[in-house]
């Protein structure tokens, strides 16, 4: 399978799982609060109560989602906090805060301490965007003032997700981004397939926010110039994404980005804001974020106490509401056994409901009436190599996937005419119950087509063990089955409609990122041009003088001249390899790709090393390297730059000889390989490390190198599709992370 595929398959694994998240999570000390000014129905204390709630990202979106579902749907007409705490009844407002998880409710592990410091960083940075967009809201239309504040916190929505469902590899993630000093969406698309700005808007569609803030999380991050204008809501996107740059700018928390936010804060005299303003702002949100911080308890360590003082107090008045709640589901199960399955299915239908809500619709309706599992198995594209599974078990979990079919088998197909029928599971779904034997039942499964005119899109699997319920099944089914292809069909065309404009918005999201490589380019084809230049006006005169000084110095009697003659000989000489150098590195041969393994590559460049240095044997150790996948590249080239890299790692000791290790990294990308070099000797202070490939940089004595290895390294990855990066301590050693491409 390509890359691209295989990164489209990844994308949607992760949107699948991103889906199933009903909220985010909140800290313990907030949740605690929220709970015991729940139990005081004072004035004082709900109006305190609104206030926490608009401050905190997590407790913020599902108010909001709350009150929207209760007014039907996802308003144009947007939809503050304190409109939608309005919306609500006491015990709406009191399910909708008890609704939302807490981190770490319990004792913290401290392995886990890092991903705590890291929410409470990102809740920062939140806060003082919020505050950023709320005070930039002048130039805002009128009906967008409202939910600034609200569309500054929730920028980051799609963050707070993704590091709940896959917290390590996140802050891995966003670890790379600090160290490659680039934006973290394009760490995300590199190792997901998808950044954290879709998955939010995928999110705030599906909890039903504001659509002006849906349009604020999907496009904060994107070239907002290059917008178009008739994008709806698009201007409270360029605010909010001035106020993020703002706050960036200010060093409030930590975002996971770290690529520069200057040429965006030159937008903000082009939308009106004056440069005082500007100044003024990053003046104030310090100050004011610190605040909101010790009202919310996030400069209160997190502890199990702050959580469960305040369960306690509510746990009398839920045991009474839940008696309630249990009478009121009793009478609905029963009044909706007799609601007719057509029925059932359509009016669960909601404008803004996607292919997997609307299957997991048809799974819960079909369960109701078989009391048992049910499947729902979607190809929309008969090219497809995969199955999109969407499965209520018997205890009505719900469960997604996306599973790959065996070779030769389908769901889906074009036909003229298929006439609808309930029939026995054949030997053409062995591969599903070899995955799904668990949660269906194959000795008592059947199947159902899910077909529109001219095409199968998919199949029903059901359980059904009562052979006079199966029969009463093959007649009703039929209707709901042809409602729901058609309907199912409708939504991956649509879907495939959001995706292709997603990815407009990524492609102008990247123009910024195009340019200033395209102006990377033009300096490199400057320095050629120079290189060029010089090596013809310089080299016939260097050669003159040389050849000058080597006939002077041969018919020197003086010993003392004729060393000055020999030093004039060996300067014209190291002139003209300077020139040699620098176009080398402007001008590097176009690479011979083949596919070599990377045990090949570094063997040759451990030989070479000691080659080089005049070592009889290098002290090196090998981890992993020979489990890594084949790559793609020119093998002299990527020998010449880990050899460079070789020869700085054994310099770095006084001995010059190591150890160093070279070893596999845990986070691999999808194709190619990449692994780390890694020394403990003296290290890089941070001036050496910014400008380490630099060309002509040296930390060396003067004299001794002119700086050209690590930089000539960096071009010759770069023309070969990889990359390097490099992180060092003083004192304590340097790793260099080489990533090749594959093919």
């Amino acid at each position: 399978m390509s890359s691209s595929a295989n990164k489209l398959a990844a994308a949607r694994q992760v949107e699948m799982i991103i889906r199933q998240l009903d909220t985010l999570s909140t800290f313990p000390q907030v949740a605690g609060n929220a709970l015991r000014l729940l139990t005081d129905r004072q004035p004082p204390a709900m109006s305190d109560l609104i206030e926490m709630l608009k401050a905190d990202l997590a407790l913020s979106a599902r108010l909001l989602s709350t009150a929207c579902r209760q007014l039907g749907s996802a308003s144009d007409k947007p939809l503050s906090v304190e409109e939608a705490a309005a919306a609500l009844t006491p015990e709406q407002l009191r399910n909708a805060v008890l609704s939302v998880r807490v981190f770490q409710a319990f004792e913290m592990p401290a392995a886990e301490q890092e991903e705590y410091d890291f929410r409470r960083q990102l809740a920062l940075h939140a806060l003082a965007t919020a505050y950023a967009a709320d005070r930039l809201q002048n130039i805002l239309p009128d009906s967008l003032k409202t939910i600034a504040f609200s569309a500054g916190l929730l920028h980051d929505l799609g963050k707070l997700a993704l590091l709940e469902v896959m917290p390590r590899s996140f802050l891995q993630m966003v670890k790379q981004a600090q160290l490659e000093g680039v934006s973290l969406t394009a760490i995300e698309q590199h190792h997901l397939g998808l950044d954290h700005t879709t998955v939010g808007k995928r999110l705030a569609e599906k909890w039903n926010l504001p659509r002006p803030i849906q349009t604020a999380v999907w496009l904060h991050h994107s070239d907002t110039e290059a917008v178009a204008a008739h994008i709806p809501f698009v201007e409270l996107a360029r605010v909010v994404h001035l106020a993020d740059c703002l706050a960036r700018k200010a060093e409030i928390g930590v975002s996971g980005s770290f690529d520069s936010v200057e040429e965006s804060l030159l937008t903000a005299s082009r939308m009106g804001i004056s440069p005082d303003l500007t100044a003024q702002l990053l003046s104030e949100l310090p100050d004011w974020v610190q605040n909101q911080s010790r009202r919310l308890g996030l400069q209160t360590p997190a502890a199990a106490h702050h959580y469960y003082g305040a369960i306690q107090q509510t746990v009398v008045e839920l045991a009474r509401h839940n008696l309630d709640l249990e009478q009121t589901s009793r009478q609905f199960q029963i009044k909706s056994r007799q609601v007719e399955l057509l029925d059932s299915f359509l009016g669960r239908i909601k404008p803004q409901d996607t292919l997997e809500t609307l299957a997991f619709h048809l799974t819960q309706v079909l369960a109701a009436q078989t009391e048992g599992a049910v499947s729902v198995l979607l190809q929309t594209d008969l090219g497809e190599p995969s199955v999109s599974c969407f499965t209520v078990d018997r205890q009505g979990k719900q469960y997604s996937a996306l599973l790959q079919l065996p070779a030769g088998q389908t769901v889906a197909a074009r036909l003229d005419k298929e006439d609808f029928s309930v029939r026995v599971i054949d030997a053409g779904l062995d591969w599903f119950f070899d995955k799904f034997s668990e949660r269906l039942n194959p000795a008592v499964c059947y199947t159902a087509p899910l077909s529109v005119p001219g095409f199968r899109l998919g199949r029903i699997v059901f359980e059904c063990p009562d052979a006079e319920r199966l029969e009463m099944l093959a007649e009703i089914i039929g209707p709901l089955c042809q409602a729901a292809a058609s309907v199912l069909q409708t939504a991956d065309v649509a879907r495939r409609h959001l995706e292709l404009s997603e990815r407009l918005a990524e492609v102008l999201g990247n123009l910024k990122m195009a340019r200033r490589q395209f102006a990377q380019m033009e300096v490199l084809h400057g320095i050629a041009e120079m290189a060029a230049g010089a090596a013809h006006e310089l080299n016939n005169p260097l050669s003159v003088i040389s050849g000058r000084a080597q006939l002077l110095a041969a018919s020197e009697s003086d010993p003392q001249r004729q060393q000055e003659l020999r030093l004039i000989q060996e300067r014209t000489e190291e002139m003209a390899q300077i020139l040699r150098d620098l176009m080398s590195y402007a001008r590097p041969p176009q690479p011979q790709k083949h596919i070599h393994s990377v045990m090949d590559l570094v063997q040759e460049a451990v030989r070479r090393t000691c080659q080089i240095h005049n070592l009889p044997q290098m002290a090196v150790r090998l981890e992993g390297i020979d489990s890594l996948a084949d790559v793609y590249v020119d093998f002299e080239q990527i020998v010449e730059v880990l050899t460079h890299i070789l020869l700085n790692s054994v310099q770095s000791y006084p001995g010059e000889n190591g150890p160093v290790r070279i070893s596999k990294t845990p986070l691999q990308p999808p194709t190619g390989a990449a692994f780390s070099i890694s020394d403990q000797g003296c290290g890089m202070d941070p001036k050496t490390l910014a400008n380490a490939f630099k060309p002509f940089f040296s930390a060396c004595p003067a004299g001794r190198r002119r700086g050209m290895g690590l930089a000539r390294a960096q071009r010759l990855l770069q023309i070969n599709d990889g990359s390097i990066m490099i992180t060092s301590r003083v004192g304590k050693g340097t790793t260099v992370t080489v990533t090749l491409p594959g093919t």
